[in-house]
C-alpha cells in the first residue's frame, strides 16, 4: 500500500509540474519580452491603482511607511492570493484536450496551479525587496514571518480555486466573471485605501476573512507587530474549512466534468 501511494504522489508531481511547464511555454512562446512579463505583471496592475489613490488621498493605516510601497506590498500580497485561484481553472481549460484523452490524476492540476503560484510568488518577492532596496526601506526581521505566511495564503486562495477548476470545463462563464469577481474582492480589503469609520465599507472590510488574511502579513512586512492575529487564526480556519469542502467537491466533480468535454 505504501509503495502504491508513493507510486501515485510521484505521478502527480511528475503530470503536475508537467502541466505547468507545458502551460508556462506555451504563455510565454509568442510573446517579444517573454519571462520578463512575469515581472512586469505586478507593476502593471499595482502602479496604476496606487497612482489614482494617490491623486485622490486615498490614504493608508501606515504613518511611517511611503503609501505607494505599503500599498504596492498589499497588491502583491493580493495577487499572491488571487493566482493560485485562478490558476487551476486556467490549466484546466487549456489542457481540457488533454484530459479527455489520457487519464490523468486530478491532484496534478492542484499540484500544476501551486507550482505556477510558487514561481510567481517567488518573482514577487524578489521585486518587492528590490524596491524596498531602492527606496531605502528597513526591512525588520518580521518580514521574514509573514514570508512564512506565504503558503497558508496559497492554501486559501486553493479554497476558492478548488470550486472553479471542474466548473471552466464545462461552462465558460466562470472564465468570464473571473476579472470582475478579482475587481470586487480587490476593493473588499483595504489595500490601497484606508479603512472607513463607519459605513459599508467599513462593515465589508471588518467582518471580511480576506482582509485578515492579506493586511495581517503587510504589517508583518513593516514590523508592526500589533495586528489583528486573533482574526488572522479565525480567517485561515474559515478557509480551511472552505478547502476541505472545495475538495470533496473538486473530486466528485472532475470525473462528470472530463466527461463533458466536446
Amino acid at each position: 500500500m505504501a509503495m502504491k501511494l508513493s507510486d501515485k504522489i510521484r505521478k502527480v508531481i511528475h503530470l503536475g509540474y508537467y502541466l505547468f511547464l507545458k502551460d508556462f511555454r506555451y504563455r510565454y512562446r509568442q510573446t517579444f519580452f517573454g519571462y520578463f512579463w512575469a515581472v512586469l505583471k505586478p507593476l502593471l496592475i499595482g502602479v496604476p491603482l496606487i497612482l489614482i489613490g494617490r491623486q485622490f488621498d486615498l490614504g493608508s493605516d501606515s504613518k511611517d511607511v511611503p503609501y505607494e510601497i505599503y500599498s504596492f506590498a498589499g497588491i502583491i500580497l493580493f495577487q499572491i492570493f488571487w493566482e493560485i485561484v485562478m490558476f487551476p481553472q486556467w490549466i484546466m481549460r487549456r489542457s481540457r484536450q488533454f484530459f479527455k484523452n489520457v487519464r490523468v490524476p486530478y491532484e496534478s492540476v492542484i499540484f500544476a496551479g501551486l507550482c505556477y503560484s510558487i514561481f510567481n510568488t517567488l518573482i514577487y518577492i524578489a521585486v518587492l525587496a528590490v524596491i524596498f532596496l531602492v527606496c531605502s526601506v528597513h526591512i525588520p526581521i518580521s518580514a521574514a514571518v509573514a514570508v512564512l505566511l506565504i503558503p497558508v495564503i496559497l492554501l486559501c486562495g486553493l479554497s476558492i480555486g478548488i470550486f472553479f477548476a471542474p466548473v471552466t470545463l464545462i461552462y465558460l462563464d466562470i472564465r468570464y466573471a473571473l476579472p470582475l469577481i478579482s475587481t470586487l474582492m480587490l476593493w473588499s480589503v483595504p489595500l490601497v485605501y484606508k479603512s472607513p469609520a463607519s459605513g459599508i465599507l467599513y462593515h465589508i472590510n471588518r467582518f471580511n476573512p480576506l482582509t485578515y488574511l492579506l493586511t495581517v502579513p503587510r504589517e508583518l512586512i513593516f514590523g508592526h507587530t500589533d495586528t489583528s492575529l486573533l482574526f488572522f487564526a479565525g480567517s485561515i480556519c474559515f478557509f480551511l474549512a472552505f478547502l476541505y469542502i472545495g475538495l470533496k467537491f473538486y473530486f466528485r466533480a472532475m470525473p462528470f466534468a472530463v466527461d463533458q468535454i466536446l
